[in-house]
């Protein structure tokens, strides 16, 4: 980190243990910003001492200064600490917002958990939308971003009109949605599963927390293709194939209902319930298949008998 003159003759290890105490308790006389960035340096001073001190009065430092000092362009490093020691006081969030030195991993930080005021606040930050994926995709994932909020970033954010809800977040890469994903806590991915397109989704039907998971089915934008595969997947929990058995418009896809009858995972009482629902041509395959337990095949024969009969 680059500092002007003033605060490294206050942290520099040629300073004397004295200047440095001073400095770290917030005395050493200096401009708001020169302090805050002095006791955030002294946080990590090699005397204990100063360590603590510094520590102490960064956790405590007086509103009004550390208001002012967020006024003025700091180092990315000094906005990404007291992004940390801040995290739960909204009006210096509100400073780091709009201060040009803050990176974009630390407005994404803010974003991921930010109230509904500062998400609007960030939503206004409209160059660093256009320039930033973890941002927006931070800001899709949080809980209090509503869904105006989520059309008005499309728009910041120069999506095309065929990407639909911008809530899907058709931009994001592989990687960095899997990473996101992963320090993402269950309600955030909730949030995501409810909203995200297409990729989002298929990563987080598989997540091991079934909360998570039925989420994706939930999300007005899941497709039958999406639940064919599903339902076609022997990895597929038990669980989530009973909740499709009872969405009606899944049910009126033949192929899903032969998937979920022809599923080793779909339990035994359901696919014998659903059987009653298939046509006669789907029934002859389930009653031919030879990789389904004999019984089920059995009824789907006795049922093709029953259809043939009421002609």
């Amino acid at each position: 980190m680059k500092v002007n003159k003033n605060v490294h003759q206050v942290v520099s290890p040629e300073a004397s243990l004295e200047l440095r105490l001073s400095a770290a308790s917030g005395a050493a006389g200096l401009a708001p910003p020169d302090m805050l960035t002095a006791v955030i340096l002294l946080t990590r001073d090699a005397d204990l001492k100063i360590k603590k001190t510094a520590t102490d009065t960064l956790k405590k430092f007086p509103p009004v200064e550390l208001l002012a000092a967020l006024e003025e362009k700091l180092d990315p490093a000094v906005l990404k600490t007291v992004t940390r020691v801040y995290k739960k006081n909204p009006a210096v969030l509100a400073r780091i917002i709009t201060n040009p030195g803050t990176s974009n991993e630390t407005l994404a930080t803010i974003a991921k958990s930010a109230g509904a005021s500062l998400t609007e606040l960030i939503s206004e930050q409209t160059e660093r939308l256009r320039g930033s994926k973890d941002i927006a995709l931070a800001l899709a994932a949080n809980p209090e971003t509503s869904d105006e909020l989520l059309l008005r970033i499309k728009e910041f954010t120069g999506s095309g009109e065929d990407s639909g809800d911008y809530g899907e977040i058709e931009e994001f890469e592989d990687e960095n949605l899997f990473q996101m994903v992963t320090r993402m806590t269950v309600a955030e991915k909730m949030k995501l599963a409810l909203k995200g397109n297409n990729e989002a989704r298929g990563l987080l039907i598989k997540d091991s927390n079934k909360i998570v998971s039925s989420s994706v089915l939930k999300n007005p934008k899941v497709t039958d293709e999406e639940i064919i595969r599903l339902t076609a997947s022997t990895s597929a929990s038990d669980d989530l194939l009973r909740q499709v058995s009872r969405g009606k418009k899944w049910m009126k896809s033949m192929q899903i209902r032969h998937n979920l009858v022809t599923n080793p995972k779909t339990p035994l009482a359901l696919s014998i319930k659903l059987i009653r629902g298939l046509d006669k041509q789907t029934l002859e395959k389930v009653g031919k298949s030879k990789s389904i337990p004999h019984s089920l095949a059995n009824e789907a024969r006795k049922m093709l008998i029953l259809k043939k009969k009421h002609e």
